[in-house]
């Protein structure tokens, strides 16, 4: 952000009207809102908008047991240590590929000494929320960043308050206003989870007490952080009344009598270790870096103040010529208000022709479309043809079979004319006890006589079975004779076959 205003002028991008940002954390500038927007701030005109323009934290004590146990659990990851926004060394990698860092509260980072995004629930705040920081965008006064306050919050009841909630308000534009702090809650906003601070220890309160909240907000050249800790005032009576408090304290009497305890905990960074602290600040010459420019010979400094003296009169005579030929263009009416109107016509024409090409497009697209549209509809009445073709073939075959079948079924039998059907078939027999000969001729033995009702029917095996049992004799005469008329029949082929070969 710092190095957009150099890159814009660069690019000769114009300065902006408005600038719209969504750098907002869950306690306002947790993530780094004020000095990503001063980075741009010289880039900017006097006229120019922010949104939003302004912003303010708010902070309460809060008592949640199930929160400071969730904290205690979580340990600092090994991803974690070589962050470092932890503290102001960065890490160093070992020979092992691991990282180590040093941090004020010691080797590794506390997870009770950072800031949390939560979605508070089961939790309860001791008193309303007090304001605590606050941001004005666009910052053309260019005031620090840096901020520090102490909120004093009377108690209520006996409590173990285990942090703080911050919550945050801003005002987009005018009166558009957003809002997380509960009791002016933006309606259905659910973007912004409350932020925890949370201290290293429960620190338990009572009734009549007044807890005092101290926070800062550092910055220097290598970062942003927060230093926070809690303080205790406690009235003698509630030691009195047996509630020991959890901190150690300094027993002092009032100018009106009245004897006070005050407990004070530190819940900011530990001390650093003996040498220079890290969060002082950096000395002159390091602040204040000035470039000493060496001695240039007399003669030098003439030809440099000859060439400046020609520089500067040639851009005046520049300037002169130019401001010249732009008066004399205006007179002609061809001035910087006759190239806008130029520029105006030309523009309009620009339009106009787009218009019309728009139009022929269109046109085009319409004739197109329709004649898609008909080669479509042709292609689906030929489909819908095919089908139903098909289906008034099948339905044809279909009802062809079905005549057939009803014919056939003239035929069939049932019990209205089953006994008829008996009857048929007794006076018109098919026997299949024949023989056939060579040249295919039936010869039956006995002949198929017709039934005549009332009398059985003849029972008699084929001629040349003798095994049908008793009663059943083997008409000797009769295979004598048809084997005879086989072997007549047999020698009246031969001969024809003889006469045949013979007239050949």
């Amino acid at each position: 952000m710092r190095c957009l205003p150099a890159v814009a002028r660069d690019l000769g991008l114009p300065q902006p009207d408005i600038v719209v940002s969504e750098l907002l954390g869950s306690f306002g500038d947790n993530e780094l809102s004020p000095e990503c927007l001063d980075g741009v701030t010289s880039f900017l005109k006097p006229t120019t908008i922010n949104i939003p323009q302004s912003y303010t934290s708010y902070a309460v004590p809060i008592m949640s047991l199930i929160m400071h146990q969730s904290i205690r659990a979580t340990g600092a990851s090994y991803y974690t240590r070589g962050i470092p926004g932890h503290g102001r060394q960065g890490p160093v990698q070992l020979e092992d590929g691991t990282y180590d860092q040093m941090y004020p509260q010691g080797k590794h980072a506390a997870n009770m000494d950072q800031v949390y995004v939560v979605f508070l629930k089961q939790h309860c705040r001791l008193n309303d929320p007090q304001l605590v920081f606050q941001f004005d965008h666009p910052n053309f006064e260019e005031k620090s960043n840096e901020r520090n306050i102490e909120l004093k919050f009377p108690i209520d009841r006996p409590a173990d308050v285990m942090g703080f909630a911050g919550y945050f308000s801003m005002v987009l534009y005018k009166d558009v206003i957003l809002s997380t702090v509960p009791a002016t809650h933006s309606k259905d906003m659910i973007s912004w989870f409350p932020a925890l601070l949370p201290l290293r220890e429960f620190l338990r309160v009572q009734e009549g007490d007044e807890l005092t909240f101290h926070i800062d907000r550092k910055v220097d050249d290598t970062g942003v952080w927060y230093e926070w800790f809690a303080s205790l005032k406690v009235m003698l009576s509630s030691l009195v009344s047996g509630s020991s408090p959890a901190t150690t304290g300094v027993l002092a009497s009032s100018r009106k009598g009245t004897a006070l305890l005050t407990a004070v905990r530190c819940h900011g960074r530990r001390m650093p270790r003996q040498g220079k602290p890290p969060i002082l600040p950096p000395a002159k010459k390091v602040l204040y870096h000035v470039v000493h420019v060496p001695w240039q010979k007399p003669e030098y400094v003439k030809e440099m103040l000859w060439r400046r003296h020609v520089y500067l009169n040639a851009i005046t005579s520049m300037k002169q010529i130019f401001e010249g030929e732009l008066k004399a263009k205006e007179g002609d009416r061809q001035g910087v208000d006759a190239m806008k109107v130029e520029e105006q016509d030309e523009f309009e024409q620009l339009l106009q022709k787009n218009e019309q090409r728009n139009k022929k497009l269109a046109q085009t697209r319409a004739i197109r479309d329709k004649e898609e549209w008909t080669e479509l509809k042709k292609e689906i009445l030929e489909e819908i043809d095919s089908h139903l073709t098909k289906e008034r073939q099948l339905a044809e075959k279909a009802t062809e079979e079905v005549r057939q079948a009803i014919e056939r079924s003239a035929s069939f039998v049932d019990k209205s004319n089953l006994e008829a059907r008996i009857k048929e078939a007794l006076e018109k027999p098919i026997v299949y006890d024949f023989a056939i000969d060579k040249i295919g001729r039936k010869i039956s033995n006995p002949a198929p006589v017709k039934y005549n009702e009332g009398t059985p029917t003849r029972q008699k095996g084929r001629l040349y079975d003798s095994t049908l049992g008793a009663g059943m004799q083997t008409d000797v005469d009769a295979v004598r004779q048809l084997s005879q008329q086989m072997v007549g029949v047999q020698g009246e082929k031969e001969e024809e076959i003889h006469e045949e070969s013979k007239g050949q």
